[in-house]
């Protein structure tokens, strides 16, 4: 799994499969309460500030997070294949962690 700055385009930290890391954002991700279901978009133009990125079996996906709206975005193959709201369960103190 690679974390990606998309405003600092080439600076990429890799995290191994058995990363604390890793784990703790995965435990984020799959947590169905880390997801908001019919929630008010934000008024907001997405400005994602970190992307996570997944390669399995030859298959790219990106989850880009935006911070201003609380919104993120799955992307398959470089199509987004789903897009939501989301509680701040960790996430951000994850980022912190991994980029400061």
């Amino acid at each position: 799994m690679r974390i990606k700055n998309p405003r600092v385009p080439d600076h990429f930290r890799t995290i191994g499969n058995e990363s604390v890391d890793q784990k703790v954002l995965f435990s984020i991700i799959k947590n169905k309460s880390t997801y908001l279901d019919n929630a008010v978009p934000q008024d907001c133009f997405f400005q994602p500030g970190v992307a996570f990125q997944f390669n399995h079996q030859k298959r790219l996906v990106d989850l880009l997070v935006c911070f201003k709206c609380m919104e993120l975005r799955y992307y398959l193959d470089g199509e987004i294949v789903w897009q939501t709201y989301f509680r701040d369960n960790g996430l951000e103190g994850l980022v912190r962690e991994v980029f400061l």
